[in-house]
């Protein structure tokens, strides 16, 4: 099943926050032009109208689906891989017993003993009649497929490309039901990095790298301190804790008629690991090793042979694995549900944002949640990211007060005074700065992820990577967080719309923030009847949507002084974060319906909220919940997220 691409009208921005682009992707058909066939690559392909797919369908021997990435523009240059196709040949043909049915010409001896002549004269002339009209309306047929409007379309549709903007194709309402797809571009920028080498670099530092592809035993720390679990939003990801005993909670809770059923599962998720953001302090490592007659000393002495491989933006290996392993333990946990609305006839809802490495984390996922069939069991819906869209996905975009308030540079070069000190001497002909020395240690992160190991890992001292996350934590925060002016409001959004699908209510456009209104009034692009619902965003909007939660414990200023403190980001986002909310019924009631949060896999107690009991399993009875986000809206945040 692939897709061709529909876009929504795009409305006016600056007077309405619904501007709108959107690709829906419906099944193509069987007509001349939808499915293409390669002879010398023996596989089929669709090839739909108006289609600039990211990905490529072909089928393999069963004719089942395989997807396979398209290359951009700049493939040559900007791939992470070989482009190697994949051979598909289909099972040969068993003829060997019926050799002797085919004469010469190949054809069967019934058809080489029928003749016209043969048939009583009053039969000759219906029959070739019949064959004339037979062959008119098959001449027509392929006229008709080969230069009729589908055909123009098709040739005018640009293939391949994420980066080239094109008028967007029309899609008529009256003819076809909307299904969800991938590409809608508005990728965001990215680089792709060179493909990692691990079994040519090993160091020997643990005595097995076990299941995880990456190291993360550095020199010089015991079993008491793992740098990795405190590196903010840059950790690779494991399992948090909350101060609710999982081990004695975690089960199915129970009611007096037994094991309540779960009913509903709602999860928010970050993206995988990736290489770092434009303009990220790892740039000013870059420049150090690259600027003409510098040399480095003792612990920096590798430094001299070190070269800066990673890219901008995109997924690293390990991210895609982080999602698609995310999306095999959903299926494990919640495959019941999904498996149920497909038997109504409702798919698996799926919403992700346009920037590049949300699009592929969504895909993992699904891909591990469904395998190679994800495509006819997912409604999946890409919302643009860039200014003049409203999208909860990505809320800054329609928050004009989102900045950032909290100067990291300034207690950068306070934790790491020492350290840059301790280093520079190891630096000659040119200058060390605080700024770089913090970006070599976002390298330590950056090319572990993506290489499976880094030299600069060794280089910093406990202290060094608690400062590392302190500073993170301050970052998010006072950026995005409950110190913000405007970050309950750019959760705001993601949490109405929650509601709504909690509750199967129409969401209310009274109450828009950051929503957008054409999507959410569309009941096939904002459904209300799904038992599980997956989003895919940003670290930044998790934060977010926790602040607009009113969670009293995770709204407390973090000190670094507190090594328990609850809002840490190692804990809270590190890479492929997941919120996940999950209804369990016990009883006919509001109250005796029970709702969790799980942060990380880690029960989050709701005793936080403003009307929710204190509970030793850290649940709380639906109606207390919904009462504690009764006055969401009566905040005045959204106010200050226009000031």
């Amino acid at each position: 099943m692939l897709a061709n691409t529909w876009a929504a009208p795009t409305l006016a921005a600056s007077t309405s926050p619904d501007a709108l682009h959107h690709v829906i992707l419906p099944p193509c058909g069987t007509s001349a032009g939808a499915w293409r066939t390669t002879a010398r690559r023996s596989s089929t392909s669709c090839t739909c109208p108006h289609s600039r797919s990211v990905h490529q369908i072909d089928a393999d021997d069963y004719g089942r689906p395989v997807l396979h990435s398209v290359p951009s523009e700049a493939a040559h240059t900007d791939r992470p891989y070989a482009d190697e196709s994949t051979e598909l040949k289909p099972p040969a043909a068993a003829i060997g017993d019926n050799d002797d049915d085919l004469d010469k010409t190949g054809r069967p001896e019934w058809l080489t003993q029928l003749r016209i002549d043969a048939l009583p004269r009053e039969l000759r002339r219906p029959v070739m009649a019949a064959g004339a009209v037979a062959l008119v309306l098959l001449l027509f047929g392929v006229f008709y497929f080969a230069i009729g409007p589908r055909a123009a379309q098709r040739s005018e549709a640009p293939h391949g490309s994420t980066n080239v903007a094109s008028a967007p194709p029309v899609w008529d309402a009256a003819r076809a039901r909307p299904s969800l797809g991938t590409n809608i571009g508005y990728p965001g920028s990215y680089k792709t990095g060179v493909p990692p080498e691990y079994a040519e670099e090993m160091v020997p530092v643990s005595r097995t790298r076990g299941v995880s592809p990456i190291q993360t035993g550095v020199p010089g720390f015991g079993d008491k301190f793992n740098p990795f679990k405190h590196m903010g939003p840059l950790s690779p990801y494991f399992s948090a804790s909350f101060g609710v005993d999982n081990a004695k909670h975690l089960a199915t809770p129970t009611g007096t008629n037994g094991t309540c059923p779960l009913t509903q599962v709602h999860i928010l998720h970050r993206h995988g690991a990736r290489y770092p953001t434009g303009g990220a302090p790892t740039e000013r490592v870059r420049e150090l090793v690259q600027t003409p007659g510098v040399k480095f000393t003792g612990p920096l002495t590798f430094m001299n042979m070190y070269e800066y491989r990673v890219g901008a933006e995109l997924l690293v290996p390990l991210g895609r694995q982080q999602l698609h392993m995310s999306g095999v333990k959903s299926a494990i946990d919640y495959g019941h549900l999904v498996e149920r609305d497909l038997a109504s006839g409702k798919k698996l809802f799926v919403r992700t944002g346009s920037q590049q490495r949300i699009v592929d984390s969504a895909l993992a996922w699904a891909a591990g949640f469904f395998g190679n069939d994800w495509l006819s069991k997912t409604d999946f819906e890409v919302q643009i990211e860039a200014p003049r869209f409203n999208t909860t996905l990505a809320p800054n975009f329609a928050c004009s007060a989102a900045a950032d308030n909290f100067r990291v540079q300034d207690y950068v070069e306070k934790y790491l005074a020492r350290t840059t000190a301790r280093l520079a001497s190891h630096v000659h002909g040119a200058e060390l700065t605080a700024q770089t020395v913090h970006g070599m240690q976002q390298l330590c992160a950056y090319d572990t992820v993506a290489f499976g190991q880094s030299a600069f890992c060794a280089l910093f001292s406990e202290e060094d990577w608690r400062g590392f996350e302190y500073a993170w934590d301050q970052r998010f925060f006072y950026d995005y967080g409950p110190g913000a002016a405007a970050g309950p409001a750019m959760g705001l959004g993601w949490v109405n719309e929650f509601v709504s699908r909690l509750t199967r209510t129409p969401w209310d456009r009274a109450t828009q923030t950051s929503e957008n209104a054409t999507f959410n009034t569309d009941p096939h692009l904002f459904p209300l009847d799904r038992a599980v619902y997956a989003d895919f965003t940003h670290d930044s909007v998790l934060t977010s949507v926790i602040a607009a939660l009113g969670l009293s414990e995770l709204a407390k200023p973090p000190r670094i002084d507190d090594t328990q403190r609850a809002f840490r980001t190692s804990h809270v986002v590190p890479f492929s974060a997941r919120l996940i909310f999950e209804t369990f019924a016990c009883g006919a009631s509001e109250h005796d319906t029970l709702v969790r949060m799980r942060l990380n896999d880690a029960i989050v107690p709701l005793g936080q909220m403003a009307q929710c009991d204190t509970r030793d399993d850290g649940l709380c009875p639906l109606d207390q919940f919904l009462a504690s986000l009764a006055k969401r809206n009566e905040q005045g945040w959204w106010d200050k997220c226009q000031a």
